[in-house]
């Protein structure tokens, strides 16, 4: 698959926006498969291991879609543009203004994409390690098999912190795939923040529990609830986009627009 974007014929213009809009866009096409297999292991007693080998195969060839370099020399045309916090005591609040609409959408294209995939390899592999399940003509589980791979984890931690710092931005943005695309971000980093992954940047547990209310807030403007959402909805979507079963008032308003 990685090979696909190796050639002349993938259809992208060759700017970095292009390409991480492209990597993006290839990610959120197959991601709904790698989510049905996952889903199916908790159905399947008899065949799980075929299921959790195909669903291995399917993670460890979509993570090869990405470019760091590309990721980079984009991120350095975005300007950081830093806010004074509600509270005085606590530091200004950072956030991305992206010079064009275009370069928003191929960056968040591109890191919830990413994001998704890290945090279902995640349970894949929590499920590999507890199945000892090989792949590849291995003897033993190596170390990629391992949960939460320190690599895997500071870019999880990455990319959940770009997208905070994209909430601002998102605000001013009014065409229907653009909010839809900011709910789903807020659903994932939801998820994130209650993995703790990113507890090392909370100065306390006021602020975790503001960030999540900056979460909700978003996600009842992008999909028009009424009654608004509950944690437990967003709770729910959080564990649906990382493999559990679509449930939950989120899930209806999301699928339905």
């Amino acid at each position: 698959m990685a090979s696909y974007f190796a050639n002349d014929s993938m259809g992208y213009d060759g700017s970095d926006q292009a390409r991480l809009k492209a990597l993006g866009t290839e990610l959120f096409v197959h991601l709904p498969r790698l989510l049905m297999l996952l889903r199916s292991l908790s159905l399947s007693e008899f065949s799980g291991r075929q299921l959790l080998a195909d669903a291995l195969r399917l993670h460890n060839s979509l993570i090869s879609l990405h470019d760091q370099h590309a990721e980079q020399r984009l991120l350095q045309q975005i300007e950081v543009q830093s806010m004074s916090s509600l509270r005085p005591d606590s530091p200004p609040q950072s956030h991305l203004h992206f010079a064009s609409v275009q370069d928003y959408e191929a960056l968040a294209y591109y890191w919830q994409g990413r994001l998704c995939l890290l945090r279902v390899g995640q349970r894949l592999y929590d499920i590999a390690s507890s199945c000892r399940v090989q792949i590849s003509g291995e003897k033993r589980p190596s170390r990629s098999f391992k949960s939460r791979a320190p690599s895997h984890q500071n870019e999880i931690s990455r990319l959940a912190k770009n997208l905070l710092m994209c909430s601002k931005y998102t605000e001013t943005l009014r065409l229907r795939k653009q909010i839809r695309l900011s709910a789903h971000a807020a659903a994932i980093v939801w998820g994130v923040i209650n993995e703790d992954a990113l507890s090392c940047v909370f100065e306390s547990e006021v602020e975790k529990s503001s960030l999540l209310a900056m979460l909700l807030g978003r996600a009842n403007i992008a999909l028009g609830a009424h009654p608004d959402l509950t944690t437990e909805d967003m709770n729910l979507a959080a564990d649906m986009f990382a493999g559990g079963e679509p449930k939950g008032r989120f899930v209806e308003l999301f699928v339905s627009q």
